[in-house]
C-alpha cells in the first residue's frame, strides 16, 4: 500500500512537473520578466560580459571548477582559523 502511494505521488509529480516545462515561451526568468523590462524602462541596455563567448556546458565547467577551487581553498584556510596555537 505504501508503495502504492509513493508511485501515484511519484508519477503525479512528474506529469505535472513535465506539463509545466512543456511550454517554455511562457516561462520568462527574472533576467527577461524583470531586470530587462526595468533597464529599458530607464533607457539602459544590455552590456556585452567577458562571459559570453563561453556557452552552455562549458561554461558551467567553468564555474564548477572555480567553485572547486574556492572551495578548497576556503576548507584549507579555515582550517588554520580553528586550530588552537600551543
Amino acid at each position: 500500500m505504501k508503495n502504492l502511494i509513493t508511485t501515484i505521488i511519484l508519477g503525479l509529480i512528474l506529469t505535472l512537473s513535465a506539463s509545466a516545462f512543456a511550454n517554455q515561451e511562457a516561462w520568462e526568468g527574472v533576467d527577461v520578466a524583470v531586470i530587462e523590462k526595468t533597464a529599458e524602462e530607464h533607457g539602459r541596455g544590455a552590456v556585452q560580459t567577458p562571459f559570453n563567448s563561453i556557452e552552455g556546458d562549458m561554461l558551467l565547467f567553468a564555474f564548477l571548477l572555480g567553485g572547486a577551487l574556492g572551495g578548497f581553498t576556503a576548507g584549507y584556510y579555515y582550517r588554520k582559523l580553528t586550530e588552537r596555537p600551543s
